[in-house]
């Protein structure tokens, strides 16, 4: 099947970058903070006989151009850009860490078939406190250095060894001026964050799994059941911070288990 690369227009103007490949429903594919869409190329081989599988670039990731708003709350607009633009009807939404945040925000604004969110808590107090923790080398040190350091304290599991090469030369590629925009609406009040995160995510009605590799943290699935209660919370522990890549058989199983699930 062919691959076609595309173009959306985000509502505030950044022009989303995204391939699709394969027939049947829609299934939008999102990736991660200093990824890109090339990060779930293992896993369409095995959904484009039974989906439409579209993977876009986020704001400030990949070929995606335009714009200087890059919070955690404006990614949604480059998913509902290229659902709007393709015309797709209720898809499935499959997001990873910051893609995961962002395929639940989308999800409260347009309607989906599902969601599956990996290894992203929409609890972003620890998150909080490690950009806290970064102090200074959030101006100085090279973003690409930052994120890489993170993720690999999340751990790769048995991500393979060339998944691992790919991310590092796309995290080489991120400004500062993109991690910045991500991370540092995190630093305000945690009282107001916590809002904000209730108001941008209570508009999900759609069946909704949370995966997880890196570890649930204490008390999540009470927080998880609050926001979002029809959600299903997994832990697939041992494969870090990337247990679609770490585990890509049965990521691409569960996915279509959980797509026969949905109505």
């Amino acid at each position: 099947m062919k691959t076609e690369l595309g173009y959306a227009r985000a509502a505030d103007g950044f022009e989303v970058a995204f391939e699709t490949t394969g027939s049947g429903p829609g299934l939008v594919l999102v990736h991660g903070l200093g990824d890109a869409r090339q990060s779930f190329a293992p896993l369409v081989e095995r959904w484009r006989a039974a989906f439409t599988c579209v993977a876009l670039d986020l704001r400030g990731h990949g070929d995606t151009r335009g714009g200087s708003d890059y919070g955690p709350f404006s990614a949604e607009r480059d998913i509902i850009g290229v659902v709007e633009t393709l015309g797709l009807e209720r898809p499935l939404l499959v997001g990873h860490s910051l893609g995961g945040f962002a395929v639940t925000t989308a999800a409260a604004r347009i309607p989906v078939r599902g969601v599956v969110n990996v290894d992203q808590p929409l609890d972003l107090r620890a998150l909080s406190a490690l950009v806290h923790s970064l102090g200074r080398a959030l101006w100085e040190a090279p973003a690409g250095e930052i994120v890489l350091g993170v993720l690999a304290n999340l751990g790769f599991g048995e991500m393979p060894v060339s998944a691992v090469e790919r991310l590092r030369a796309s995290a080489g590629r991120l400004t500062g001026e993109v991690l910045r925009g991500v991370w540092l609406p995190l630093l305000g009040d945690e009282e107001k964050l916590r809002d904000a995160v209730r108001r941008a995510v209570e508009g999900v009605r759609a069946p909704y799994l949370s995966l997880h590799g890196s570890g649930v943290p204490q008390g999540y699935a009470a927080v998880l059941a609050d926001l979002i209660p029809a959600a299903k919370l997994e832990h697939w522990a041992g494969h870090g911070h990337f247990p679609h890549l770490s585990a890509p058989e049965r990521f691409v199983e569960r996915v279509f288990r959980f797509a026969e699930s949905c109505p």
